[in-house]
């Protein structure tokens, strides 16, 4: 088993390679990877003694999972008495943070102390694997970690997840309500988030400024065209980033239009007028070189980012948990970024921000440790504590929103996303907190396929290939309706 230490360690180091967006292409837990991480190496076991039953069998059990792919750690107390949970991820990062506040945890309730195996899976084996369990009724661990895009798959017909609505109470006025409804279903809390995912504009004051340009003015979406426009005349280079490989851009959009993927009744509806209409919005900015494609596709990927980090965007319209990928992979922009609230389209827009990429942590209800399960997963990824350690050590922006008007953690001069910008995210975070949202479809079964069906066919058909948006659209609905046989 890893050792605390070296998990403590690991998390102020930031040190894990992530997954966190397959299919709708969502991310934002954690950095890809981390260019400052340093490698770690946990304290060595012990031999197996004739006799040592104990130690002969961890270690065939770590043998066992390496073989499989599995990758399990011990943390927690050491108490006999403690309560012993299972819990799965597939990010090795969210290890630590976990040892992080078990530890908290039991230092704050030594009456119920708790120990936890975390096992680190693979993306799609974890995710296969939990589904196979929960249908089987058999081999499903107390807790764990899915990511958002495959969320709504686990809470359709008899939820076999916690309703943990009752064990969150203490912390829910406190934490932005879009990101918990995004994890919740007819009114029950089925997952605690990490992060609010929290869509902003990234300007890099320095190339807008050498271009004349002053983000502080761009307000609307017209004077965001003009100014991509102005910048890609004066300079010869794409003012913003256009993705073929994430929805996350248009995903705000469409919210600020008041559209969705959906009809009136909850219907799969991916050609109707606000959908298009959202499209041509994008396609006018594209004309106007207001934005353009992003290397890859993708702007949270290798490619993306070396085309930032050399200057061949001046914009990024993204979540707020890039901070990390800006401070890892783009360090020659240290000290150029200034974060601010996306445009909106008038003076009535009132989706001031959208929820983008996340996991939601969950409780198996038919755990015989269910109850002491809940409130400890509510109190690691909602209460105030939980949120300073994801801010400090990854760059998320904090579920819980007293975090942002602490100036020990929003003027902390030790904070290295503080530093890397020109000026303060949680100003930004609080201009928007009233106006931060979600669409509908992100709570159904249909929105994986439909964010695939954007990431891999719309987006391509539309921004590279020249196609008619309403004959996409088109073709894209049939497929859907086909696929859920309507």
């Amino acid at each position: 088993m890893k050792k605390k230490l070296a998990l403590l360690i690991a998390g102020v180091m930031v040190l894990s390679t992530v997954l966190t967006g397959c299919g709708s292409g969502q991310a934002g837990d954690a950095p890809a990877a981390s260019s400052d991480a340093s490698e770690t190496s946990a304290e060595s076991e012990p031999s197996v003694q004739d006799g040592d039953e104990s130690v002969a069998e961890e270690e065939a059990a770590e043998e066992e999972s390496s073989a499989s792919g599995e990758d399990v750690s011990a943390i927690g107390s050491d108490d006999p008495e403690a309560t012993e949970l299972e819990h799965w991820t597939f990010t090795e990062l969210f290890t630590a943070f976990y040892a992080d506040m078990v530890d908290k945890w039991n230092e704050e309730n030594p009456d119920k102390p708790i120990r936890i195996n975390v096992h680190v899976l693979p993306y799609d084996d974890m995710h296969n694997k939990l589904q196979i369990a929960l249908n089987s009724g058999t081999g499903a661990p107390d807790t764990v970690d899915i990511e958002v895009s495959r969320f709504s798959g686990f809470t359709e017909g008899d939820v076999q997840l916690m309703d943990m609505t009752e064990a969150a109470q203490p912390y829910k006025e406190y934490v932005v309500d879009s990101r918990l409804q995004l994890f919740s279903r007819d009114g029950k809390l089925y997952g605690c988030p990490t992060h609010v995912g929290a869509t902003v504009a990234f300007y890099n004051e320095k190339l807008l400024g050498d271009a004349g340009i002053d983000y502080k003015t761009i307000r609307t979406w017209d004077d965001f065209k003009e100014a991509g426009s102005k910048y890609y005349e004066t300079t010869g280079k794409a003012f913003g980033n256009l993705d073929t490989g994430t929805n996350m851009f248009f995903n705000l959009l469409l919210a600020q239009l008041g559209g969705d993927y959906l009809d009136a009744e909850g219907n799969i509806c991916v050609n109707n007028e606000k959908v298009a209409e959202a499209l041509q919005v994008m396609k006018d900015m594209q004309e106007a070189n207001a934005v353009s494609l992003v290397p890859g596709g993708n702007v949270d990927a290798d490619e993306g980012y070396a085309a930032y980090n050399s200057g061949e965007f001046a914009v990024m319209i993204m979540p707020l948990w890039m901070s990390n990928r800006f401070v890892n992979y783009m360090t020659d922009l240290d000290g150029q970024i200034a974060v601010a609230p996306v445009p909106v389209f008038d003076d009535s827009t009132t989706v001031l921000s959208a929820c983008n990429g996340g996991t939601g942590t969950a409780v198996i209800k038919t755990s015989e440790k269910a109850d002491i399960a809940a409130e400890f997963i509510t109190y690691a990824k909602l209460s105030e504590y939980a949120s300073i350690i994801q801010w400090n050590t990854l760059g998320n922006d904090p579920c819980n929103m007293s975090v942002w008007t602490d100036t020990s953690v929003t003027e902390n001069p030790d904070n290295r996303y503080l530093a890397y910008y020109t000026n303060n995210p949680f100003d930004t975070l609080n201009a928007v907190k009233d106006g931060i949202m979600i669409l509908d479809s992100q709570t159904t079964k249909y929105y994986p396929s439909i964010g695939t069906s954007f990431n891999t066919e719309v987006f391509n058909a539309v921004f590279e290939n020249g196609d008619e948006i309403q004959e996409i659209l088109d073709i894209v609905q049939d497929e859907l309706e086909n696929e859920f046989a309507y």
